[in-house]
């Protein structure tokens, strides 16, 4: 995985994250494993040989649920993205 995907996974995680705040799309664990998933990334940012650590299959089905959501919501964050800092390529 290069690093402008890396980047972009990030970015689409964070998104669906702050999406589903405070609803019941995803639990508590599966918040956490998704959080786990963006740790992985940024530390395979800087280290390209670290191992990317995936959500499960279930988790990934959830998230693309999430992601036509958001495109015919046509929502947008609400936020900055909190990784432009120290993902720069």
């Amino acid at each position: 995985m290069d690093k402008k995907a890396i980047y972009n996974r990030i970015k689409f995680l964070h998104s669906i994250l702050q999406f589903t705040k405070g609803k019941t799309a995803f639990s508590t664990g599966e918040r956490i494993m998704i959080n786990q998933e963006i740790g992985s990334l940024l530390h395979k940012f800087n280290y390209s040989t670290s191992t990317h650590k995936q959500v499960s299959p279930v988790i990934e089905k959830k998230l693309e649920e999430q992601k036509k959501l958001i495109e015919s919501y046509e929502w947008k964050p609400t936020d900055d993205f909190p990784y432009d800092d120290i993902l720069k390529f």
